[in-house]
């Protein structure tokens, strides 16, 4: 087996009860799993063969370690939060090891730090990978059946692979949309035009948020949805879309007050949304004679936006109110 990342080791032995250390060799760490607590089961660092990171597995049935092999940052998130942003600091492990080509990935979300010039474009570096949506069909007609123009920033990757996270990654027609936080360009989101999958590459601690403008503040939104062509098609100029599963407490702490939370029209995006009404968020409920899923799929039916923002703002509600509409949606 290879040799343990002594970064790797350092994070780990800090989680864990060095007490219950029960082998400590430079291919692999065993001790009781802090999660779960079984002292009977092993909670195991160390690098399968075929994997160039090391993992963490816990070998209790019962442990969220068990279900799969966990990255340290995973093992740090679940175990011990605090610890995430000064593993990220020290170990920028979010790295993308190879793109069609032969250069480094990496060079990507390095080079987009640069900072955006107000006064002209932005510099897109991903125009060294991708070529652009409007100049592939394919993608430019997948933007039009969305019910939109390709914008001069979206890309297209026809035949590109990265390997993130342990696993390789294949963008094969993709869309590729830039993502910014404050004028800086700090990623990307790609879609599948040919079925529903989709990743999102970011830098550390980047809140995973589509902005409708580089540089619209999170205090400045008037609408957050799921997807991006959902945001779009709200009818609302100061959009942004969720990325992610949830927000963090930071970015809800910035927010616009009277931004409004509009999810899907399906059970998941009911139960997001009653997480948010009892954070105080205005929220969406979905009339009862509203027989779309999202916001993009009323707009290739034919729906005009501006009719789609009338319709999101007289069903948007708070407190007790939403939090009541919600739940009789769920019956």
């Amino acid at each position: 087996m290879e040799l343990l990342d002594p970064l790797s080791v350092k994070y780990f032995k800090m989680v864990v009860d060095v007490k219950s250390i029960k082998k400590d060799t430079p291919t692999e760490v065993q001790s009781n799993c802090p999660l779960c607590g079984d002292k009977k089961h092993r909670l195991h660092l160390y690098r399968p063969k075929g994997f160039t990171k090391d993992v963490v597995h816990c070998f209790n049935a019962g442990c969220v370690l068990e279900e799969k092999h966990h990255s340290i940052l995973n093992f740090l998130k679940l175990s011990k939060p605090d610890l995430v942003p000064v593993y990220k600091r020290e170990n920028l492990d979010y790295y993308i090891q190879e793109i069609k080509g032969g250069s480094d990935p990496q060079s990507v979300l390095e080079s987009i730090e640069k900072v955006v010039d107000k006064r002209g474009d932005p510099e897109i570096p991903l125009d060294k990978f991708f070529k652009k949506c409007k100049d592939s069909d394919a993608c430019k007609g997948y933007v039009k059946h969305r019910g939109f123009q390709p914008k001069d920033d979206w890309y297209y990757s026809e035949d590109e692979f990265f390997e993130y996270n342990n696993k390789k990654v294949y963008l094969k027609d993709y869309l590729i949309i830039p993502i910014y936080n404050n004028g800086k360009y700090k990623g990307f989101y790609s879609r599948s035009i040919k079925e529903k999958k989709f990743s999102t590459f970011l830098l550390p601690d980047t809140e995973k948020v589509w902005m409708s403008d580089p540089y619209i503040q999170p205090q400045d939104l008037e609408i957050l949805t799921e997807g991006i062509f959902d945001s779009l098609s709200s009818g609302f100029q100061k959009c942004g879309a969720m990325l992610s599963a949830s927000l963090s407490k930071e970015f809800m702490d910035k927010l616009n007050p009277d931004c409004i939370i509009a999810l899907d029209n399906d059970e998941t995006g009911i139960q997001k949304s009653i997480k948010y009404v009892k954070e105080g968020f205005k929220v969406f409920v979905p009339p009862d004679d509203w027989n779309f899923k999202d916001f993009n799929d009323a707009m290739i039916s034919g729906v005009k936006p501006h009719e789609i923002k009338k319709m999101i703002v007289e069903n948007s509600f708070t407190g007790i109110l939403g939090l009541t509409k919600l739940k009789m949606k769920e019956i």
